[in-house]
């Protein structure tokens, strides 16, 4: 009982983290606003067009690296200090996160230090999620009656992102494009790890 209410804190906690970091994405349109005056919306859109793509993307970003946290912590029955440490390296990752978005949208757009930044802060997000699926993995006891998850999906998308972000490094002047790594990495993942369950259920029969 002890283990399920501390389990819960913990979700609750980082789940109001994650809030409060895609809530900091829209301050910066909120001055945007506030310094408009009499500028009339098109105008508005027209001239913070980068402000508002980095805001856009920022929150889908956000969005899948909770939604991944989410089905990740969702049917677990407790947790250790591994799992406890590793969640607030995620943390962190999350909400340095609208740093970056600031930079590309009001800096040097997408140059290399800005892209490099972005996309290295989601690959530790996400190498930080497959050190938890790994902990979660080699260890029974938080997951109750729960199937042993396979680390599959999460090893594709931390490499996704990794490889991401070393291409980053290298043409930066391509932008957040390499983004659409992360957006196939999930399918991918998916499709690798049915495969990969199909053919061992077909070699214990």
């Amino acid at each position: 009982m002890e283990a399920e209410k501390g389990l819960e804190r913990l979700v609750n906690f980082s789940d109001a983290v994650v809030a409060i970091a895609a809530t900091l994405l829209v301050l910066p349109l909120v001055d945007v606003v506030e310094d408009a005056g009499d500028t009339g919306l098109r105008e508005i859109f027209v001239d913070h067009r980068g402000d508002l793509v980095a805001f856009v993307v920022s929150f889908a970003v956000i969005y899948r690296l909770w939604l991944l946290h989410h089905r990740l912590f969702r049917t677990l029955r407790g947790y250790n200090t591994a799992l406890l440490w590793t969640n607030l390296l995620w943390l962190m990752s999350i909400v340095f996160l609208p740093v970056p978005t600031k930079l590309i949208s009001s800096g040097d757009g997408f140059g290399r230090d800005a892209t490099a930044l972005y996309l290295g802060t989601i690959a530790i997000a996400l190498l930080a999620l497959l050190i938890q699926r790994c902990v979660i993995a080699a260890s029974p006891a938080l997951r109750g009656d729960v199937t042993d998850p396979s680390v599959l999906s999460s090893v594709i998308a931390a490499g996704t992102a990794v490889v991401a972000f070393a291409l980053g490094l290298v043409f930066p002047q391509i932008g957040l494009w390499f983004l659409m790594l992360f957006v196939v990495s999930g399918p991918l993942g998916a499709a690798v790890e049915n495969r990969w369950r199909s053919s061992a259920g077909r070699q214990s029969v």
